[in-house]
């Protein structure tokens, strides 16, 4: 959501978050329903609702807490400290192309993988 309204447009958050338009939507029409309100005037130009403004709020701050910890623990944290990311992948793509992809990019890495099944708006 804070992509797409700073970016002014759904394509352009896209472009950003390196994913398509329409996964932009669904993930905003979920936190949507999760919380039970609209965050975001679907109409030019973009706009964010009172509780969009909340969130973006809470977002911005919280990407200056995380630079700020991150400068700090720079200079002596360890080059290779295991990372945690979390991906979501449609069922479509997890029964065809994803798991050649993703065995493509752990080629001697050592890492655990752990399989979350979570259902939006299903």
């Amino acid at each position: 959501m804070a992509q797409r309204l700073e970016q002014q447009s759904f394509d352009r958050a896209a472009s950003v978050l390196s994913i398509t338009r329409g996964a932009v939507s669904q993930r905003i029409k979920a936190l949507e329903e999760s919380l039970s309100t609209v965050l975001v005037k679907r109409e030019r130009p973009v706009a964010a609702k009172h509780a969009g403004e909340v969130l973006l709020r809470h977002v911005k701050a919280l990407r200056i807490l995380e630079g700020s910890a991150l400068q700090e623990l720079g200079p002596t944290a360890k080059p290779h400290a295991p990372v945690s990311l979390a991906i979501a992948v449609n069922a479509d793509s997890l029964a065809t192309w994803f798991p050649e992809v993703l065995r493509e990019l752990l080629m001697g890495q050592l890492v655990a993988l752990v399989h979350q099944h979570a259902s939006f708006g299903t």
